[in-house]
């Protein structure tokens, strides 16, 4: 259970607007801010912590103090240290696996419905290298489930990888990871999973979904910061990385056994994606709000989102809104998307006028969405709906 009047003493956002828009960029909370705050202070005087993060990245002696924060990432989603690499961004971390992988002639890779997957060069990418890519399309025309029987039909002895999003970030659909999992492995194939729009909304666990690769960025639900992210590898020993760097491997720390360079190899762990220095204020930031979902336990933070999500779609169709998200449980989120008669990106352009934001358009399901987080309430989804009735 969350302690929702104390968690919203941690957003001070809510003094000027409500935001309900988390699965775009969520703002500052206070954790975030004390967290770089110190660090500022420790780098302007060039204290002595500040001094053992540099350089940041890597694993090993006089490579950064990393540990830490992949320490607290790797808790939040049941995974082991050595699984965890720091990243720029998702798409950084997905493309570094994506790249390590080998495709065999008359290969195939499988997508998921690419109205839903939020837009990447990855398709084009393994088309130009005669790769042939096999989407598979959502029920109702975009609007429904992704079915397990037509991802089933799509993957054979010959897919290299299924990639999908865990959470779609149009209508927030959650997709069965662990089913696609099953058909992927069944046939010699790995799953690159997007977890963007999950890690910081539901309960993941890598462990239970037998995921082989997932990636996220922080700034969305996590609430961290951008140019921060992470990459799980499930299985790191047999995959090169395409780009290399000083962190991609352990040093030698005396000068004449350097005789061919001072990087010996590539770490026995994901740590060998790491290419070069990361953001070290962008870090302390992400493991200060990793810690402090700790705390709340993603058990409680993903109860309080579908609450919240139950209680919208509640309140929409009492005015008689087309839903855009699934309503079947076990494929929804917190995120809630609906059709408006105008125009979608006019009446969210007037909702943020009145200090209410959220986002919405043609690339949102033609619709308008709703992404609120654990410390929203009842009476912010209120205040929303009588000024969303002035539009529709």
């Amino acid at each position: 259970m969350i302690d929702v009047e104390r968690a919203r003493r941690d957003v001070p956002l809510l003094e000027k607007r409500i935001y309900l828009n988390h699965a775009a960029i969520s703002p500052c909370i206070r954790p975030v801010r004390e967290a770089i705050e110190k660090h500022l202070e420790d780098w302007t005087w060039m204290n002595e912590e500040f001094m053992r993060r540099v350089p940041f990245g890597g694993e090993g002696w006089e490579q950064g103090e990393t540990r830490d924060v992949k320490a607290s990432f790797a808790k939040l989603i049941g995974a082991k240290v050595e699984q965890i690499a720091l990243t720029h961004s998702t798409f950084v971390g997905l493309s570094a696996v994506v790249n390590a992988l080998e495709y065999p002639r008359g290969c195939n890779v499988v997508v998921m419905d690419p109205r839903l997957e939020h837009p990447s060069y990855l398709p084009n990418w393994l088309r130009e290298r005669g790769i042939e890519v096999r989407y598979v399309y959502a029920s109702e025309n975009g609007l429904g489930k992704i079915p397990l029987s037509e991802v089933e039909k799509k993957v054979d002895d010959k897919t290299v990888f299924v990639f999908s999003s865990y959470i779609e970030y149009p209508n927030g659909l959650r997709n069965d990871i662990k089913g696609m999992a099953e058909i992927a492995h069944d046939h010699g194939a790995k799953i690159v999973v997007d977890a963007f729009q999950a890690v910081g909304h539901i309960d993941v666990d890598v462990k239970d979904l037998d995921v082989d690769f997932l990636a996220t960025g922080t700034y969305k639900y996590l609430m961290g910061l951008k140019g921060t992210g992470f990459l799980y590898v499930k299985d790191y020993d047999d995959l090169k990385p395409v780009l290399f760097g000083w962190a991609c491997g352990p040093w030698y720390r005396e000068f004449d056994k350097a005789k061919e360079g001072y990087v010996m190899g590539l770490h026995n762990s994901a740590a060998r994606f790491e290419v070069g220095s990361y953001s070290i204020i962008g870090f302390i930031g992400a493991k200060a709000a990793i810690d402090y979902f700790l705390k709340l336990g993603m058990k409680n933070v993903e109860e309080r989102l579908m609450y919240l999500g139950d209680y919208l779609i509640e309140r929409l169709q009492e005015i008689g809104l087309k839903i855009n998200s699934p309503l079947d449980p076990e494929c929804r989120s917190g995120s809630v998307n609906f059709r408006v008669k105008g125009d979608p990106w006019e009446v969210a352009q007037k909702l943020r006028a009145a200090k209410l934001w959220v986002t919405g358009g043609d690339h949102y399901a033609h619709g308008i969405r709703v992404s609120p987080h654990f410390y929203n309430t009842e009476e912010d989804i209120d205040i929303f709906i009588k000024e969303l009735k002035k539009y529709v």
